[in-house]
């Protein structure tokens, strides 16, 4: 191998190596470059409720699959992004409907890249799910559903539920 070849070999390796970076900042940055963002001070900004933000299952047992709906909804003057969507534990899932379009699965351990947007005065259905024999525990227990928002008092939505356990 003479030196010409050594020379072009260590140029193309580190050209793509500058590309690989190049491409995961570019990724890593995009999804928060997209999501339009608001200061506590601004007069037109998106706001979230909850409600309920808890719910109690009550007394379960072990091999019960229980379901609840949360709605969310904006009450602000500017579109709400909804992202950024985990659980707390495995034994827990949550789909969010928006305009009847359904989100993929989320859960603590798969988190699919995905955003959704509440238009002022609009509402989402935040379908959460609770497989009690995924993680057997007995007696009580609350698991929670994270999601990012870009409401400015509120970045971050925490929905609960709760049951007690019977194995």
């Amino acid at each position: 191998m003479d030196n010409k070849s050594v020379v072009v070999g260590i140029l193309i390796f580190t050209l793509l190596i500058l590309g690989a970076i190049v491409f995961a900042y570019g990724k890593q940055t995009s999804k928060t470059e997209s999501i339009p963002q608001y200061q506590f001070s601004d007069a037109e900004k998106p706001a979230v409720m909850a409600e309920p933000a808890s719910f109690d299952f009550g007394s379960i047992a072990l091999k019960d699959i229980k379901k609840t709906t949360f709605t969310l909804e904006n009450t602000g003057a500017q579109p709400l992004i909804l992202s950024d969507v985990v659980t707390s534990c495995g034994c827990t899932s949550a789909n969010i409907i928006i305009n009847g379009e359904t989100s993929p699965t989320f859960s603590m351990h798969d988190n699919p890249q995905w955003s959704g947007t509440i238009e002022s005065n609009q509402t989402a259905l935040v379908e959460v799910t609770y497989d009690a024999k995924v993680h057997p525990v007995d007696g009580l227990v609350e698991r929670f559903v994270q999601i990012a928002t870009n409401d400015p008092a509120q970045p971050q939505v925490q929905l609960s539920v709760k049951a007690n356990v019977a194995k």
